[in-house]
């Protein structure tokens, strides 16, 4: 049996193992497994009080490719309860003990969160997930993510971005961030193989397949699909 890939993190692994079971709770009981968007007005209420939390085995792989590239600045477009960003958090505490220099830029990790009770219960979840380890580079952004990440000037530099939110939302955070990537940079789009995600993601989509905007994209799998664009720059020398 595998040991979890950060079981140094001792109340971390606590704190994730409990968030999952209740979101996976709550899915069940709610009919929710597979639908991690409202369809509509009334589904509203309904998402507002529930975790949808990013799958264990996509956060797992998720953490584990952000130690592979040495991420030290990443972003979480919609953080929700802050399951997510617990790993995200994990992997850049990691990379930094294990990085013999100090970088280019100084590490960070940035969250953000329309839902004011949402961003609160986020920030109670990090803090007991890392409750004696100072988080100086960790930023939870409350607001609209189209307002609040433009306006956030320590953001310079993006190893990986999480896209974690509704799918209108996906592409203009990622045209907002893409002047901050580098060759290498790993965008990771979550659902990206359910059913309906052909139409939901069809502009993000049409977007990370045009060769003249610089990204390879792999579909890594998983229950209803994690997408992962890599973005490479712009290598199509066709005439």
């Amino acid at each position: 049996m595998s040991t979890h890939p950060f079981a140094h993190h001792t109340h971390a692994v606590s704190v994730l193992a409990s968030l999952h079971e209740l979101s996976l709770t709550q899915e069940r009981d709610a009919s929710l497994r597979g639908s991690h968007f409202p369809k509509s007005k009334a589904d509203d209420a309904i998402f507002e009080s529930q975790l949808v939390a990013l799958d264990e085995d996509k956060a797992k792989t998720i953490y584990t490719l952000l130690r592979a590239i040495g991420a030290t600045s990443v972003v979480e477009a919609g953080t929700s309860f802050g399951v997510s960003l617990i790993y995200l958090t994990a992997a850049v505490l990691d990379n930094i003990s294990a990085s013999e220099t100090s970088g280019s830029s100084p590490p960070l990790v940035v969250g953000t969160e329309m839902e004011l009770s949402k961003f609160q219960i986020a920030q109670t979840n990090i803090s007991k997930a890392f409750p004696s380890t100072p988080l100086p580079f960790l930023h939870i952004l409350h607001g609209d993510l189209l307002q609040t990440l433009p306006a956030f000037s320590s953001l310079t530099t993006v190893d990986a971005l999480l896209l974690d939110i509704w799918a209108n939302l996906a592409l203009p955070t990622l045209k907002i961030l893409l002047p901050k990537f580098h060759k290498g940079t790993m965008v990771f789009i979550d659902n990206m193989s359910q059913a309906s995600s052909a139409e939901r993601y069809a502009e993000l989509l049409a977007f990370l397949n045009d060769r003249k905007n610089g990204f390879v994209v792999s579909n890594l799998g998983f229950d209803g699909g994690l997408g992962l664009a890599v973005y490479v720059g712009n290598e199509d020398k066709s005439s």
